[in-house]
C-alpha cells in the first residue's frame, strides 16, 4: 500500500513589492501557517503532527514569455526563499530555497524548442519532511505521479521540442503541438530515506491553446521504470516544484 498524507493549511502572507520595468518583480513578506499533517494509508515515514510555519518569504520573477501558457519565445525565471524561525511566531525552524528557469526558442517559424532548469536546496538546514520539495507529474517529472518523490535537495534538466501541426485560431496564435521531451534529475536526502539518485525520463505529448482553453495531454517514463498517463484542460494550480508554477507553463 502507498503511503498517503493529508495536509491541512490554514494562515495567511502579507507581501511587499516592486515591479522592476515591465518584465520583473520582486517582493518580501511574511508567511504564518497552521499546518496539520494526517496518514491517510499506508506505514507512516513521518509522524502526524500540527506546527505554526511562520516566517520571511523572498519572491523574484523575469518575465519575457509571448504568451502566458504554451509560449513560443521568451525567458522566464523565478527564485524563491522561505525561512521559518521561532522568533517570528514558529514552533520549527526551517529555510529552503528554489530557484527556475525556462526558455522557448521558435524554430523553422512554426515549431518551438523549450529548455527548463531547476534546482532546490534546505541550504544544509532541518527542514520537516512534510515541507521538502516534491517531483512527479507533467511538468517536474513525467512518468512519476504527482508529487511521488519527496526530497530535501534536487536539481533538474529538460529540453522538449514541439511540432506545430494544427493551427486553432491564427489571429488569437491558438494552436497544437506534438512533443518530445526528454529529462534528468538528481535527488538528495529523500524523505523515504532512500538513497539519492540520478533519474531519467522521456515523454511524449499534445500541447497547447484550444478553443476550450489550454490542453494538455501525454504520456512519460523514467528510467526507475516508471509510467504515467495525464489529460489536463485548463490552467492546474501550482504544485511540487518551481516549475509547476504558472510561469514555466
Amino acid at each position: 500500500i502507498r503511503d498517503r498524507y493529508k495536509f491541512g493549511d490554514f494562515g495567511g502572507q502579507l507581501d511587499f513589492g516592486t515591479n522592476i520595468g515591465n518584465r520583473m518583480q520582486a517582493r518580501i513578506g511574511y508567511l504564518f501557517t497552521h499546518r496539520t499533517i494526517r496518514v491517510e494509508t499506508g506505514l507512516p515515514q513521518f509522524p502526524e503532527d500540527d506546527a505554526n510555519d511562520a516566517g520571511l518569504t523572498l519572491n523574484a520573477i523575469y518575465d519575457s514569455r509571448d504568451s502566458r501558457f504554451s509560449p513560443t519565445s521568451g525567458l522566464a525565471m523565478a527564485l524563491e526563499y522561505a525561512a521559518s524561525d521561532d522568533a517570528l511566531g514558529a514552533d520549527r525552524d526551517w529555510q529552503r530555497a528554489e530557484i527556475g528557469l525556462g526558455l522557448a526558442v521558435p524554430v523553422f517559424g512554426r515549431d518551438v524548442w523549450w529548455v527548463t532548469a531547476a534546482g532546490g536546496s534546505d541550504l544544509d538546514g532541518d527542514l520537516p519532511a512534510d515541507r521538502a520539495f516534491t517531483i512527479g507529474g507533467p511538468s517536474s517529472f513525467p512518468g512519476y505521479e504527482l508529487g511521488e518523490l519527496r526530497v530535501r535537495g534536487y536539481w533538474t534538466v529538460g529540453s522538449s521540442y514541439l511540432w506545430k501541426f494544427k493551427d486553432i485560431a491564427a489571429i488569437r496564435g491558438d494552436a497544437l503541438y506534438a512533443g518530445l521531451g526528454l529529462q534528468a534529475t538528481r535527488t538528495y536526502d529523500r524523505v523515504d530515506e532512500l538513497p539519492g539518485e540520478n533519474i531519467y525520463g522521456a515523454s511524449l505529448f499534445l500541447r497547447g491553446r484550444t478553443l476550450v482553453g489550454p490542453l494538455t495531454v501525454g504520456i512519460g517514463g523514467t528510467s526507475t521504470d516508471q509510467w504515467s498517463l495525464w489529460v489536463a484542460v485548463g490552467r492546474p494550480i501550482g504544485h511540487g516544484t518551481i516549475l509547476e508554477r504558472g510561469i514555466f507553463r
